[in-house]
């Protein structure tokens, strides 16, 4: 049964992709029409006609942008040539109107118009889905300089609604406190303009709040070097204050991981200590007759007090360490590095903990301390 005009197929027979290299498939993705020779004018005038939707193009601006600098009988007539040619190799049903002509999206479906249809419903993650590289890339058209013109200006019409659509995703995969996908959504930004700054920061803090600073850290070194390759300058102030913030939160948090465990270890070897000279036996009948002599060289066993004065000084160690670290130039050619005009002087640790024997271990902190900022 033949299909009556206005009917909507379920399957249209062709897809035109226009996003990356433009061309002409059918359902089972068979390339019915690609760009060489003669069919170049074919499919640049199918892309004209799915980049304008429902509103079309009236036969004077197709005129206008194929045939600008021939007689006006004559573009007409190759007008009128050009429809009859692709109705031929498509469908008699492959236009809706006369003046102005649209594309039936029912037998020939695009991805430039499921784009516009998914934002449009504010699905923004279809028609993201749907952009697979640049408007026409690496398209032209010869003798025909209004065609150029039009696609150069609807390839950036379509890469700014691109950015945006992934602009809204990530903030409102932030505002849902999603740093994941939001991070998700930039580095797709990444890829439409990898030397923008605003793009850069949006990534590294979305990888920040995810909580993968080894991620951000990675990404601000890509970044640097890119800038160095393509522009040959180094990252700008704004980028280099977040990359110093971000190694000094994952300085902080490797501090606070180490203390941890320290603690940890000082608990465990303090619970498994024997009990303190001269606690009562209660197994025994009575002091005086269980009494032994005790070894001269005995060795020395730590009180779990001692041990947790211990524990606080090598935290304190390492965190002054990690305050120092911080104070190192982190980005190449952000910031040029000062001058040293200063010394730092560490005074001898106290031993406050009234026994005598605390003192070679309390020397012994301080020299550490004196040697590891001495190497920073």
């Amino acid at each position: 049964m033949p299909r009556l005009p206005g009917d909507a197929l379920a399957t249209p027979r062709f897809r035109l992709r226009t996003f990356g290299t433009l061309r002409l498939v059918g359902s089972a993705g068979d390339v019915v029409v690609d760009d060489s020779g003669h069919q170049r004018r074919r499919l640049a005038f199918l892309a004209v006609l799915a980049a304008s939707g429902d509103d079309g193009r009236t036969r004077d601006q197709l005129l206008g942008l194929f045939w600008p600098e021939v007689s006006e009988a004559r573009a007409r007539h190759s007008l009128g040539q050009l429809l009859y040619a692709i109705r031929t190799s498509l469908d008699k049903d492959a236009f809706i109107g006369v003046n102005p002509i649209r594309l039936n999206a029912d037998l020939v479906d695009s991805d430039v118009g499921g784009f516009a249809r998914a934002l449009a419903r504010s699905e923004l993650e279809a028609a993201v889905d749907l952009y697979n590289g640049k408007f026409l890339d690496g398209f032209y058209l010869s003798a025909a300089p209004e065609f150029e013109r039009w696609m150069d200006a609807e390839r950036s019409r379509i890469e700014r609604t691109y950015t945006d659509a992934l602009e809204r995703l990530a903030k409102n995969a932030e505002d849902a406190h999603d740093a994941a996908t939001a991070a998700r959504w930039r580095q797709k930004l990444i890829q439409t303009d990898p030397l923008s700054s605003r793009h850069a920061i949006g990534l590294i803090r979305a990888l920040v709040d995810s909580g993968d600073h080894a991620a951000a850290l990675r990404y601000a070194e890509r970044y640097e070097a890119i800038l160095g390759q393509e522009l040959g300058t180094s990252v700008g102030h704004a980028v280099a204050e977040l990359v110093a913030e971000v190694r000094a939160r994952e300085e902080t948090a490797s501090v606070v991981t180490r203390a941890g465990a320290l603690a940890q270890h000082a608990r465990r070897a303090a619970s498994s200590l024997p009990a303190p000279d001269g606690a009562p036996d209660d197994a025994g009948p009575s002091d005086a007759a269980r009494v032994e002599p005790r070894p001269t060289h005995r060795r020395r066993m730590l009180r779990p007090s001692t041990i947790a004065r211990y524990g606080v000084a090598a935290f304190a160690l390492v965190a002054l360490v990690a305050v120092l670290s911080r104070f190192r130039p982190r980005v190449a050619h952000a910031h040029p590095p000062a001058i040293a005009t200063s010394t730092i002087g560490v005074l001898p640790l106290a031993n406050l903990s009234a026994d005598a024997r605390d003192a070679s271990l309390v020397d012994g902190l301080t020299e550490e301390l004196i040697g590891t900022i001495a190497r920073i």
